[in-house]
């Protein structure tokens, strides 16, 4: 009945050690005080033997869960969290099972994309996108983010789930990312000027706020993922940008409010957003402040004159 309470390995050789320990210092015990002699080979052998069955198929299990986690984890999360979710997975990764979380959400779509996909050979098309997906993955993953999904010509991706460092460090993380995105399409775009093909503009949206974080599917395909308002509101954040196309990145108010001074933004007013209650304060994101982490590597972003504190 002991031996089937540890859900690992490591639980199970630990109980074995304890029942080893209890058979001895009882036998030790009742020699001494009442003479009485215990089978102790056989009393050892019970927990050990049957122990040793039990931590061998429950090695040999978490040996394939981490192999299929690793598997289907390691082009979605930095080899950071990847190596922390590895070392306890749980059944965050593996059970339908969701909870509620706090997180960054980072959404990045194409804009005019439609148009040109038609003039485009479908080889071509592939070509594009997957150089257009590589350079926005490569910007999640430095910043340890996770990197959700790709829905046609968009991304999706999220920072502080299934692990979080904290709300203001996530944000940190997510806007770092937004701008690396930004410069690397810039880069992208002069290799497609030099190849004579049109440049691609994107829009991002960044919002931070309460999910469901868990697997969503069916008990033959589960995906990690998350739900909610604040996913809906990146969204609209997003597709705000086609409003201000001088600026391809837009954040909400409750992002800003956790990087107090650290951010370069142009107040752009508030707005009514498709399924949330209130009007929501919308920021174009400029780049960061000098003063922003000095222990960390700040991308080279285009300076602005405007700043979260600083009057328009």
């Amino acid at each position: 009945m002991l031996l089937r309470r540890p859900a690992s390995a490591g639980g199970t050789l630990q109980v074995v050690l304890l029942l080893g320990a209890s058979v001895l210092v009882a036998g030790w015990a009742l020699w001494v005080l009442a003479w009485i002699r215990l089978p102790l080979a056989a009393l050892l052998l019970a927990p050990v033997a049957g122990g040793g069955v039990r931590a061998v198929g429950q090695g040999l299990a978490e040996s394939r869960e981490r192999a299929y986690l690793h598997q289907v984890l390691s082009r979605r999360i930095s080899p950071t969290l990847l190596r922390d979710i590895l070392r306890s997975p749980g059944p965050v990764w593996n059970q339908a099972v969701g909870s509620r979380a706090r997180c960054a959400v980072l959404f990045s779509d194409l804009v005019g994309f439609t148009p040109l996909s038609a003039v485009l050979e479908p080889t071509e098309l592939f070509a594009l996108l997957n150089r257009y997906f590589e350079a926005m993955a490569a910007a999640v993953l430095e910043q340890e983010g996770l990197l959700d999904k790709f829905i046609g010509d968009a991304v999706m991706a999220e920072f502080g789930v299934p692990r979080s460092r904290g709300d203001a460090q996530e944000a940190r993380a997510a806007v770092r990312a937004a701008l690396a995105m930004q410069e690397r399409l810039e880069a992208l775009n002069l290799e497609l000027a030099a190849a004579g093909a049109p440049p691609l503009r994107h829009g991002i949206g960044l919002h931070f706020g309460e999910v469901m974080a868990g697997n969503l599917g069916s008990s033959q395909r589960l995906e990690f993922t998350v739900v909610g308002a604040s996913v809906n509101v990146t969204s609209r954040l997003e597709g705000l940008t086609r409003l201000f196309p001088e600026h391809p990145i837009l954040i909400s108010g409750d992002l800003l409010e956790l990087l107090p001074g650290e951010l370069a933004v142009l107040p752009l007013g508030s707005h009514a957003l498709k399924g949330w209650p209130v009007p929501l304060q919308v920021y174009a994101l400029q780049g960061l402040q000098a003063a922003a982490g000095p222990s960390e590597t700040v991308p080279a972003v285009r300076s602005s004159p405007w700043s979260v504190d600083q009057p328009q």
